[in-house]
């Protein structure tokens, strides 16, 4: 699964092979432009001057709007940069990757020297479950990383919590680190039922779990690239250690902090409720057009159709996320972003004109 939004090596008139938050400006309390546009004029005013080297501010302006404490925080020029930080962090010699997820991991894991990587595949409907649970506990092989995703990437259900904490618990009895992927938790069924010190609770229960965080989708911002990672003390130095100096400019630093204040509850349940309604009409859309759609509870939709469907949507100016490279899934498999009755409507209408 190659990222998505490749808007420039091809014709594309509308991408959905981004996942982002459609109805930022819908769920914001005012306008966000305006908002938006006077942190970047605080923001020009310091581009004169060097960020500060341990970001303070923004260090407390995520870890208040996450329940935490600052030191807690690993601020990250994207989600992506502090995900590769956060594994080369743990120095992993041995990880487990439930498959299918998102390919970026194992780009990650090639890079790193003597690094064996093993595959759980995940059988349809592709739910993370206490099967690998007890795959862990039972394996005879060596694992010092796991890597998980809520919501799963590509599919996009949510991981129960029940099994959540059984993996993690499993993981801590074997000394495993767990890296817990929740870039697109805020757009996803667990961001409307967010229990408050949730993520307090995990990273003071389990000293061997790093959350990893991205903004830049809540927000729909994905040239700012703004993400983090939570996790204890020590974790969070050994990531900071894994950071060139001023990873962060100050336009991201300013713009960070506001959203920091913007992502309150109400913001992210009603940026939820607006996506869900848009997700379940898609969702039943897409059964009467393609051979097998799944379940999702975030802001895409993975789904089974004809092996040149991204070529002949592409022709008609819409990119689609192949998945074709994705391990477990094979040629013919895509994942579509949930966007705006609108542009749903155009995606749906293409797909009747080409299939």
């Amino acid at each position: 699964m190659s990222h998505g939004g490749d808007i420039y090596s091809n014709k594309v008139n509308i991408d959905f092979s981004v996942s982002l938050n459609p109805f930022v400006r819908e769920a914001f309390d005012g306008s966000f432009d305006d908002a938006l546009k006077e942190t970047a004029k605080r923001a020009f005013k310091r581009a004169g001057t060097y960020p500060d080297l341990k970001l303070v501010s923004l260090r407390e302006s995520i870890a208040k709007a996450e329940g935490v404490s600052a030191e807690m925080i690993v601020p990250g020029n994207g989600a992506s940069e502090v995900l590769m930080s956060a594994i080369r962090s743990t120095d992993p010699k041995n990880v487990l990757l439930p498959v299918p997820c998102f390919t970026g991991y194992e780009h990650i894991l090639k890079g790193i020297k003597d690094c064996k990587v093993g595959r759980y595949f995940i059988n349809e409907p592709f739910d993370t479950g206490e099967d690998l649970a007890d795959f862990i506990s039972g394996s005879e092989e060596k694992i010092d990383l796991l890597i998980l995703t809520d919501p799963g990437n590509p599919i996009g259900k949510n991981i129960d919590e029940n099994v959540l904490i059984k993996l993690l618990k499993e993981a801590a009895k074997r000394n495993i680190k767990v890296i817990l992927d929740e870039s697109f938790y805020y757009l996803s069924e667990k961001g409307f039922s967010d229990k408050a010190g949730r993520v307090r609770e995990l990273t003071d229960e389990y000293e061997n779990l790093i959350i990893i965080r991205s903004y830049t989708k809540l927000f729909a911002l994905p040239g700012i690239r703004m993400g983090c990672s939570i996790s204890g003390k020590v974790l969070a130095d050994k990531i900071n250690d894994n950071l060139p100096e001023w990873n962060i400019s100050v336009i991201n630093e300013e713009i960070m902090s506001s959203l920091c204040v913007w992502a309150d509850d109400d913001f992210i349940k009603s940026s939820i409720e607006l996506i869900r309604g848009e997700r379940n009409r898609l969702f039943e859309e897409l059964k009467k057009r393609c051979e097998k759609v799944y379940p999702s509870d975030s802001v895409y939709i993975t789904l089974k159709g004809k092996t040149d469907l991204y070529d002949k949507m592409l022709d008609k100016g819409i990119l689609i996320r192949d998945l074709g490279d994705v391990p477990g899934l094979e040629k013919g498999y895509y994942r579509v972003a949930v966007k705006k009755r609108e542009e749903n409507e155009t995606l749906l209408k293409a797909m009747d004109e080409v299939m």
